[in-house]
């Protein structure tokens, strides 16, 4: 329907689909701006200019998706890099982005310290814009980040979200720029969080084929249901598996969840040029019930260890890096089987 039928039909377009920008004014996350956002396609989310544009909320026809931790939500002016408190800090959400230098637990290298997953998730956005176009019902929001010290590296992160209206995603656009006169060695992951009532007893996990490792001993003792959820289960450790998933013909690579009693499925596509790795993190211990589904560009040992293994990306001064991440819901059973038949093994 173009325009025109549309204003014959509505007095507003926020009866279909539109941007708020808000502030927050109460409790661990006052004074942090965000930015609402409602798409045509019934996908609701909040982006947080205060936790570089990260998204905490993301609903689907009213239906929460997202884990969120027991922190609540906290302000990036809270965001601690002390050693340790990550954990007390980290909001979860629908997605947060760690690194730009470390992803894992903090280290210490050459006399400079790294904290675990990075200073990225408290860094507050500049230059923020939202828009919608009333021709497409689109919404696109944007701005840019950077991660820098006095005679120290200077990365420049400028991204973009995009919201269609054709279809219930979220597209994750960023490009990280290398502004030093010197080389910068790189880790990113893109932490996406599901949780409940999305995520509960049942819920599958595909991929599009390729290799599964456990991280750990903990991750072993579960190797063999990796994809499948249980309820949760009071004082079970997490267990983290490491995925080298295959690329379909448009060079990304897919993950999905599937709850089948609500016939709703949850995909994660990325471009494996640049992230070739996924990580999975189940969590079915009560109170941190959460499937983490992560693209990202290393395998979580931390800078020294990454180092060490060649996991660290590397960007000459002034080279950039382009990343691309859809987040996407399928509604009903006919769209999640044709979604796997089409991308999953």
């Amino acid at each position: 329907m173009d325009k025109k039928e549309l204003y014959r039909r509505v007095g507003d377009m926020s009866q279909l689909y539109g941007v708020r920008r808000v502030t927050y004014t109460d409790g661990p996350a006052r004074g942090m701006a965000a930015i609402e956002a409602q798409s045509a396609s019934g996908l609701r989310f909040t982006a947080l200019e205060g936790r570089g544009l990260d998204v905490y909320e993301m609903y689907y026809k009213g239906m929460n998706l997202c884990f969120r931790t027991k922190n609540g939500l906290v302000s990036g002016d809270r965001f601690s890099t002390i050693p340790g408190e990550l954990a007390r800090t980290m909001n979860g959400g629908m997605f947060f982005t760690a690194g730009l230098s470390n992803v894992g637990g903090d280290v210490t290298e050459d006399g400079k310290y790294y904290p675990a997953h990075g200073r990225q998730d408290g860094a507050p956005a500049s230059e923020v814009y939202a828009f919608t176009d009333d021709e497409t019902l689109n919404i696109e929001i944007g701005g840019k980040l950077r991660e820098a010290q006095l005679f120290g590296e200077n990365l420049h992160l400028t991204r973009r979200l995009t919201a269609p209206a054709e279809a219930p995603e979220l597209v994750i656009d960023d490009t990280l720029e290398n502004l030093a006169t010197r080389p910068a060695d790189i880790a990113i992951l893109y932490h996406c969080n599901l949780g409940y009532p999305f995520l509960d007893e049942g819920v599958r996990f595909y991929k599009s084929g390729g290799t599964v490792t456990p991280r750990n001993a903990d991750a072993e003792a579960g190797l063999a249901s990796y994809d499948v959820m249980t309820a949760p289960q009071d004082n079970v450790p997490e267990q983290v598996f490491l995925h080298k998933n295959l690329p379909a013909a448009d060079g990304l690579a897919t993950a999905l969840a599937v709850n089948e009693k609500l016939e709703l499925g949850f995909y994660v596509r990325y471009a494996v040029d640049t992230l070739p790795n996924l990580a999975q993190w189940k969590s079915m211990a009560a109170g941190d019930y959460v499937l983490g589904i992560e693209p990202t560009n290393n395998l979580l040992r931390g800078r020294v260890e990454e180092r060490k293994a060649g996991g660290l990306t590397t960007l000459a001064p002034f080279e950039s890096i382009r990343f691309h991440v859809v987040l996407g819901v399928l509604d009903g059973m006919h769209k999640i089987d044709a979604f796997r038949k089409a991308y999953c093994m």
